[in-house]
């Protein structure tokens, strides 16, 4: 179960919150109905939802970090596409050749 604690954790701090909502939110559920199959002393059932709680909480994570990735494409993209108008308008003008 730390397992599954831990990598909800390193979603959340990953903005998972933001960028993931509903597998975080996926995972927190599976977490707290894993929790209460241990009270019921269901341990196959909660081994499974923690499983399950882990890996929506890492697919919450890889969304969290594709989605900053695209970002910082997105302003490198625009820093370029300014430097080339930059580099343009300071060039003399060929004169026709």
């Amino acid at each position: 179960m730390s397992a599954a604690r831990s990598a909800i954790a390193e979603a959340d701090q990953s903005g998972a919150g933001e960028a993931a909502p509903l597998a975080l939110r996926n995972a927190r559920q599976k977490l707290e109905q894993a929790e209460r199959a241990i009270e019921n002393e269901d341990y196959e059932t909660a081994r499974f939802l923690t499983d399950q709680a882990q890996v929506d909480a890492e697919l919450a994570e890889a969304k969290a970090r594709s989605a900053m990735a695209t970002t910082a494409v997105d302003e490198l993209r625009e820093s370029i596409r300014v430097l080339r108008e930059e580099i343009n308008r300071s060039r003399p003008n060929s004169g026709g050749r």
